[in-house]
């Protein structure tokens, strides 16, 4: 077609398409459906576009027009999604705040769930070890004190004293022994430990006493031998 008619055929590889106008053509080299290696149709020949467009550069000034107005189209769009964007995430955020101050002035209204205690960081206490085997059960203990065996440590303490010692070492041993006596038969009596001492301290009273009468009496025999008849 001629330029005159205003619609111009393109042709690419020998397989032409139209007719289209100025404005077309350059809508689609902008969209990128034809390229500037197909050919245009010119005066009833074949012209690369290329060609056509260096030779006319009010076309060229049209084509980057039409460029620089998709550019912006396609800048608006971008904008306005980002917008849009930046929109519902503060809507997002705006509604998050909101169901987080609603649970907040709910929350004394829900029942806390107790505190587990911590865990034991020490070891458990070991049972006591079990009581020596003795004359009666472990869980057995004495009630009372045997009244001989008291009464068998004070006259054993009585031997201390001059003159009261000559019959207090007789009752003392006779208490001591009987108190034994008594305390093995009973089991819930208490005071072994004193009519033991007090026959401890009577008997060595009583030899410490008989050794001294013996050296006394020995001493005496052997000077009367050596008195004059």
């Amino acid at each position: 077609m001629s330029a005159d008619s205003g619609s111009y055929y393109v042709s690419w590889k020998g397989r032409p398409t139209g007719p289209f106008t100025l404005v077309q053509v350059r809508t689609q080299l902008a969209a990128g459906e034809i390229s500037r290696a197909h050919q245009i149709g010119i005066n009833g020949g074949w012209q690369l576009l290329d060609e056509f467009l260096t030779q006319h550069p009010e076309e060229k000034a049209a084509h980057r027009v039409a460029e620089l107005q998709q550019q912006e189209a396609r800048l608006r769009h971008d904008y306005e999604a980002q917008l849009a964007a930046e929109r519902a995430s503060r809507n997002t955020a705006e509604q998050a705040a909101q169901k987080a101050e609603e649970r907040a002035s709910l929350a004394h209204l829900v029942p806390r769930e107790p505190i587990p205690p911590p865990p034991l960081t020490y070891a458990p206490q070991l049972p006591p070890p079990p009581a020596p085997p003795g004359p009666f059960p472990a869980d057995h203990r004495p009630t009372r004190t045997s009244g001989l065996a008291i009464a068998a440590l004070v006259l054993a303490l009585c031997c201390f004293i001059p003159y009261i010692n000559f019959f207090s070492w007789i009752l003392a041993l006779a208490f001591g022994h009987t108190a034994l006596a008594q305390i093995k038969r009973d089991p819930d009596l208490d005071g072994r430990g004193m009519a033991l001492t007090a026959l401890i301290i009577t008997y060595f009273l009583l030899i410490v006493g008989l050794t001294f009468f013996v050296l006394i009496v020995y001493h005496g025999l052997k000077f009367s031998n050596y008195l004059p008849l």
